[in-house]
């Protein structure tokens, strides 16, 4: 929003200038006034700069912005937007009105998780309504020194807030009171984000590598929680003993395998193979199969290979998502539908369960 708006051009000193071409976001601090505000209602949003911060080469223009629920103020951010060339002007190095970074214990991280981006990250991000040309335009990438358009901090920033989420917030968001982070060095869609987090009673600091490079992506960051809930890393990651139970779902996927039957054509033209991890209170207790190759429908994990698309989320979550009572975007943004692999196959289910379930 702060990308779009005017208010950052407006504020430079005489002389200088910002746009679209010369802008880069440095950093980002969100913090939540009340409870989670969800998506529903009338908002409003004030965007206001508080400071412009002389770094050389550079300007440094840090924006504020409160965002209004219903005329209820539900949140605060803080963005630092980096003005390429424009510094020189004699203004202040820093600022009192910044919300800083916050430096890691120096010792072993607590937890490590890591989780790799696919090739179509930038494009998908797109759709959350930050249009910069930057993260799908070869041209104007290259242009900006980048081998190909690189992806949105916010969106590396998301993978890693779910990570610290998923290690000690037990997925559930409306735990987050408070997030900071500084963007060190850009991301490229496909490459693997490696988080790595240190605990001290509820802040979790973090920082971001791509394993590729073993550069730091994302440094003297912070989440802080309400509470702190740890997770059981091996339950997590792998379905427990309550597999064998019935979950709601199941008819859900029972009514699929009679659609892969009835149009086993459309099912095979989609070529793909789909892995649903269904969770209850955070942990895997059942997955189901979609090999769309083969044209089978089956509890458990891929017979032979890797999925090409892994899909996690709760049983009441997907059942909400097949009424229509949940919106799969929605579902994404919020951290209630986690997609690994290929995210674009996912849409092509669509054509093959529109006489049945909405998956």
């Amino acid at each position: 929003m702060v990308m779009e708006s005017p208010v950052v051009g407006k504020s430079m000193p005489p002389g200088k200038h910002a746009d679209f071409t010369n802008i880069l976001h440095g950093e980002q601090y969100i913090e939540f006034v009340s409870d989670f505000p969800g998506t529903e209602g009338e908002f409003t949003i004030r965007n206001y700069v508080v400071d412009i911060l002389d770094k050389g080469s550079s300007a440094v223009a840090i924006v504020n912005s409160e965002i209004f629920q219903n005329k209820s103020l539900v949140l605060r951010t803080q963005q630092h937007i980096f003005v390429l060339g424009q510094g020189g002007f004699g203004g202040p190095r820093n600022s009192n009105k910044a919300v800083n970074v916050a430096a890691a214990p120096k010792r072993a991280p607590d937890a490590v998780v890591e989780q790799k981006t696919s090739e179509d990250q930038a494009a998908l991000y797109r759709l959350s309504g930050d249009l910069n040309p930057l993260h799908i335009d070869p041209n104007v990438a290259t242009a900006a020194g980048h081998q190909k358009p690189i992806l949105h901090g916010l969106a590396s920033l998301g993978f890693s807030v779910r990570h610290v989420l998923a290690k000690y917030g037990g997925n559930d968001s409306s735990l987050v009171k408070a997030v900071k982070a500084r963007f060190a060095k850009p991301v490229l869609p496909g490459q693997t984000l490696v988080t790595e987090m240190w605990v001290e009673d509820t802040r979790v600091h973090f920082q971001t590598k791509t394993k590729e490079t073993g550069n730091v992506v994302i440094s003297g960051a912070f989440v802080d929680l309400k509470k702190v809930v740890k997770s059981d890393t091996a339950a997590s990651a792998a379905p427990s003993q309550q597999s064998s139970s019935a979950l709601k779902s199941d008819g859900l996927f029972a009514k699929i395998d009679e659609q892969v039957k009835a149009n086993p054509s459309l099912a095979k033209s989609i070529g793909a193979v789909f892995l649903y991890n269904i969770t209850e209170n955070g942990k895997t207790v059942k997955q189901w199969t979609l090999d769309l190759k083969a044209g089978l429908v089956h509890e458990g994990a891929p017979k032979s290979g890797k999925p090409d698309t892994t899909m996690t989320l709760s049983d009441e979550d997907l059942i909400a998502l097949a009424s229509g009572t949940l919106n799969p975007q929605t579902a994404f943004l919020k951290g209630k539908l986690k997609i690994a692999g290929n995210l674009m196959l996912a849409q092509k289910l669509g054509p093959l369960l529109k006489s049945g379930s909405k998956l």
